[in-house]
């Protein structure tokens, strides 16, 4: 659920090299005391919000929704349909929510996804091509939206976490996430395109976990076997850039100009 954190984030005034804080924290929270640690158990001290993304850090998103406060971000969730249990309210979900907390089915999670590709703009799922009765709604800016895919298509913004794992295997940039719950039960991945948003779970029916299986390790090839599928001759297509997007170099210490 990272990137609709990042994404409100940028709506808030955030940039993508604003630098960030990755290390070891311990918070006080409605349920208790709570530590987040990273997947692979390494902190990485200031870093900016591309590399906090595309590296899925848990610490730098439990950070950043501390500073935003659980509660905004639970208004965005409800936003995009991914909160089941209203009766539950953002303390029960409390900072943990940012990495997985709630619980969520693939085809929702496959419907906040597309928000993104649609330029922020949320649809429910349809399952009958004559269905016209949902009408969307504007959950974040097209820049933000824009700005988040350019992020999650960013192969140098992952190696931190996944080294060469997707540049290997696919032919072409994608936006795309991956996510593993907690002792490798569930391995998700969702990958998307101006055409196409697909959205892979792996695990067991009965919720025993895996052998250790990631998303990325799991998950990940299936997603690169469907993308190459449906771009048999590669993708070459790209996100409309909107105009109130711009660029400019910056300090990769400080994040300045």
């Amino acid at each position: 659920l990272k990137p609709f954190l990042f994404a409100q984030a940028l709506d808030l005034g955030l940039n993508t090299a604003t630098i960030l804080e990755d290390i070891e924290r311990t918070y006080a929270s409605p349920r208790g005391i709570y530590s987040p640690v990273n997947f692979n158990r390494k902190s990485y001290g200031p870093v900016s919000m591309r590399n906090a993304l595309g590296n899925s850090l848990n610490q730098t998103a439990v950070s950043l929704l501390n500073t935003i406060g659980y509660s905004s971000f639970y208004e965005t969730l409800r936003s995009l349909d991914l909160i089941n249990f209203p009766q539950r309210g953002p303390e029960h979900y409390g900072l943990g929510m940012v990495i997985g907390n709630p619980e969520v089915t693939l085809v929702q999670l496959a419907s906040a996804y597309a928000s993104l590709a649609r330029g922020g703009l949320f649809l429910p799922a349809k399952y009958f091509i004559n269905d016209k009765s949902q009408k969307g709604k504007r959950v974040f800016s097209e820049e933000a939206s824009y700005i988040i895919t350019d992020m999650l298509s960013d192969s140098s913004a992952r190696t931190l976490t996944f080294g060469d794992f997707f540049n290997q295997k696919l032919p072409f940039k994608v936006a795309l996430k991956t996510g593993t719950s907690t002792n490798f039960r569930d391995g998700w991945i969702v990958g998307y395109t101006p055409k196409y948003t697909v959205a892979i779970w792996v695990g067991n029916f009965n919720g025993q976990p895996t052998g250790g299986l990631s998303g990325a390790q799991a998950a990940g090839p299936i997603l690169v076997d469907i993308l190459n599928e449906l771009y048999p001759n590669g993708f070459s297509s790209s996100f409309p850039r909107p105009d109130r997007v711009i660029s400019t170099e910056v300090c990769s210490h400080s994040g300045m100009r």
